[in-house]
């Protein structure tokens, strides 16, 4: 009868990859690891959050979903930049869908 191994010599042949989604980390050791992330410089802060933004909620939705996503909210866009009294809500709905749409394909 062999001796049942301890919890430490189970974790140490156990391999579990490492998982990153949005950059949000898994263990407080990856936590640590990754507080000397790359400066971003502040003109360029709004553009990287955005960014960010699409592939959260890329993750969340899957890749068709946010194809399909991007997609309605480019036309629902057009049809309020058509009506020139909600372009200035028009006009940023067509972007946010052509970037969601443009994250779902690469």
């Amino acid at each position: 009868m062999q001796p049942i191994p301890n919890k430490q010599r189970i974790k140490d042949r156990i391999h579990i990859p490492k998982q990153e989604t949005c950059g949000i980390t898994n263990t407080k050791e990856e936590n640590m690891s990754n507080t000397h992330e790359k400066e971003i410089p502040w003109p360029l802060w709004p553009f990287v959050a955005l960014w960010r933004l699409l592939t959260f909620i890329l993750s969340l939705t899957g890749r068709l979903v946010a194809a399909v996503l991007g997609l309605t909210l480019m036309i629902v866009g057009l049809i309020l930049t058509i009506t020139v009294l909600a372009a200035p809500v028009g006009i940023p709905l067509i972007i946010l869908g052509f970037m969601l749409a443009l994250r779902s394909i690469f």
